[in-house]
């Protein structure tokens, strides 16, 4: 089906360019009948393509430097033969006789073979930018890939900081439990088992989203409120619309972990923490919030908050952003804002 299109395409510029030919000569006054002039140089204008495709498929077949020269044997060739088709179907370009036709031939040859190589300059001028601007989508689709690379082995890298950590705490855990509460015990180890099958299939993923990141902390909470004995409540409370929006996998990760290490720990007496999504003016807003003792001072700083900045900085350029702010009356609001225009990462 291509191939068929592509001859029609063929065809119809063809006729095309003999038209233009024709106008060209009749304006010069050359020759005076316009049908008559018309009619021959479709005649020669199909000769010099025929003729120009089969010296394609056989003799410049594998010689791309060389168009010039075969669209210039193919006027020299094509542009008699065309004249003799022409004069058979009685319509020759000037004369009476085939000779007299011949003699004259010259100077259609020579105004079509430059029309010709200006044709062709203008067509092969316009492939080299189409082949241009193939050459740079192509380079923005490897820099783009190599970008994805990048994020895929610092994500690699940030589960290789979280799991580890999390994991030997939790087992710690886990195993003090075994002895003196096997229930409890049992919980963890359930809870441990979804953690992990989450985990696994968020990093297996081809497109990640919101809900994927939130099926993974609800894990995450669930072990760490067991650990600390119920002394840890939390929430995620995610709009339903949000929940099918793609998402940067492990991106919340280290705001709630800052949240339990700096917010729930050093409090005494029970803490909360809640994950918030709300949709505002075009912009996806998740707020982790704890009510631990917060900090000194707005705008902290560290290895996670740094990675996350990071990763929003590769992902949406200016566009995203991580504010951390003083909770009231206590604690602290990590809270990102993403648009939700932008590319699914």
């Amino acid at each position: 089906m291509a191939s068929v299109n592509e001859l029609i395409r063929k065809l119809i510029v063809t006729a095309l360019v003999n038209t233009g030919i024709a106008a060209i000569i009749w304006a010069l006054g050359i020759h005076a009948d316009a049908l008559k002039i018309w009619v021959a140089t479709q005649c020669i204008g199909f000769s010099c393509m025929l003729i120009s495709h089969g010296l394609h498929r056989t003799l410049f077949h594998a010689r791309h430097g060389w168009n010039a020269l075969r669209i210039t044997l193919s006027v020299i060739l094509g542009v008699p033969l065309g004249a003799g088709i022409a004069f058979l179907i009685g319509v020759p370009l000037d004369g009476d006789t085939f000779e007299a036709v011949l003699s004259n031939l010259w100077r259609y040859v020579l105004l079509s073979a430059a029309i010709s190589l200006v044709f062709h300059f203008y067509y092969a001028n316009q492939a080299r930018l189409k082949a241009l601007e193939q050459a740079s989508r192509d380079a923005q689709l490897r820099e783009l890939s190599i970008q994805k690379a990048a994020l895929n082995a610092e994500l690699r890298a940030l589960q290789a900081q979280i799991e580890p950590h999390f994991l030997f705490n939790t087992l710690a855990n886990l195993h003090s439990l075994i002895g003196r509460d096997a229930e409890a015990a049992r919980t963890l180890l359930e809870q441990l088992n979804d953690y992990l099958r989450a985990t696994l299939a968020h990093s297996r993923a081809e497109r990640a989203t919101l809900s994927d990141e939130c099926r993974m902390l609800s894990a995450y909470l669930a072990i760490q409120a067991q650990r600390m004995g119920g002394r840890l409540s939390w929430h995620i409370d995610v709009a339903d619309a949000l929940q099918s929006r793609p998402f940067p996998p492990m991106l919340l990760q280290p705001l709630l972990e800052n949240a339990i290490v700096h917010g729930v720990e050093p409090k005494l007496g029970n803490a909360c923490v809640t994950l918030r999504g709300v949709e505002a003016d075009g912009i996806l807003k998740l707020a982790v919030i704890d009510d631990g003792p917060g900090f000194g001072k707005p705008g902290a700083s560290g290895v996670g908050l740094a990675n996350v900045r990071e990763r929003l900085a590769a992902l949406y350029g200016g566009r995203a952003r991580l504010e951390i702010r003083n909770n009231t009356p206590s604690g602290v609001i990590a809270e990102l804002w993403i648009p939700l225009d932008a590319p699914a990462p």
